[in-house]
């Protein structure tokens, strides 16, 4: 299996001047955790449209970081998320995403948060929303 991983961006943001600096961290760490899983075959970290890329048997999917009304993605404790249903059985979340995440300590759980959005629970409380869909091209754009 050849794991394709880019950190480019995260390494060119002044973690002094930059509020982005901790998302970028987050979208490395997503995309090392999704590169684990047995049937992800690439995956990638960058700024952009599409905050985490990777491809599975299935294809090319996007995780985009979704912004709250406030404009912040990372959630306080104390902020409820907006649904937390389970996840479809067989979906791509559900055989890929969730797995790869809760087989580390930072992660408690992943829920649908519907319309191919998914609230990612950290083990400090915090949560934030992700956005799943399939890329039209292996490049991402």
């Amino acid at each position: 299996m050849d794991n394709n991983h880019s950190t480019a961006s995260a390494l060119l943001i002044d973690a002094d001047k930059s509020p982005l600096a901790v998302l970028d961290e987050e979208a490395v760490r997503l995309a090392d955790l999704l590169a684990a899983h047995p049937s992800v075959t690439t995956t990638h970290a960058f700024s952009g449209e599409d905050d985490v890329t990777f491809t599975t048997t299935h294809g090319p999917w996007s995780l985009t970081f979704q912004e709250g009304t406030d404009g912040q993605v990372l959630r306080h404790p104390s902020e409820k998320p907006v649904r937390a249903g389970a996840l479809e059985p067989g979906s791509i979340v559900a055989d890929v995403v969730a797995p790869a995440l809760l087989a580390h300590p930072a992660y408690r759980d992943v829920t649908d948060a519907g319309l191919q959005n998914y609230t990612i629970h950290l083990t400090s409380g915090e949560h934030y929303t992700l956005s799943l869909r399939p890329q039209d091209a292996p490049d991402g754009r």
